[in-house]
């Protein structure tokens, strides 16, 4: 089961299979007073087509469902994109520099170093992704 996904082992397991291991890890970190929850999660983890049949959801829960299905990456909070930017640009700065991409380096000291881009309460802005991947010469890297 270990290269599967999450999703995909839910599925492997019977519904009852899901309460019972939803069950035991609620007993095993003492959330006892979120059972009823936790397991709403796992029926709507192991089938998320079918959530809106997932029983005793509440209104505000149904509501919450249809919006994480609807919304994208560009209508969540924007505390919640920048912390998902956040990291997804350090884990590229991470890998590239692990690796010893002189072009990447080079460029991410450059970002760094500039005077950033001001919005219109004068706090700092982060880089446009298309000037960072240019100023990287990452579209002529090759092997």
């Amino acid at each position: 089961m270990a290269d599967t996904s999450l999703v995909e082992q839910l599925l492997r397991l019977r519904p009852e299979e899901v309460d019972n291991l939803t069950k035991y890890f609620v007993r095993k970190y003492h959330l006892e007073n979120y059972e009823d929850l936790f397991i709403k999660a796992g029926k709507i983890l192991r089938d998320p087509e079918a959530s809106m049949s997932v029983p005793h959801l509440t209104d505000e829960e149904k509501n919450a469902l249809k919006h994480e299905t609807s919304s994208g990456f560009w209508r969540q909070p924007k505390q919640l994109q920048v912390t998902i930017i956040t990291l997804c640009v350090a884990a590229v700065v991470q890998g590239c520099t692990s690796l010893e991409l002189p072009c990447f380096t080079r460029a991410v000291v450059d970002i760094l170093t500039r005077e950033p881009n001001r919005n219109e309460r004068g706090q700092p802005e982060l880089a446009a992704a298309t000037g960072i991947v240019e100023s990287t010469g990452l579209r002529s890297y090759r092997h």
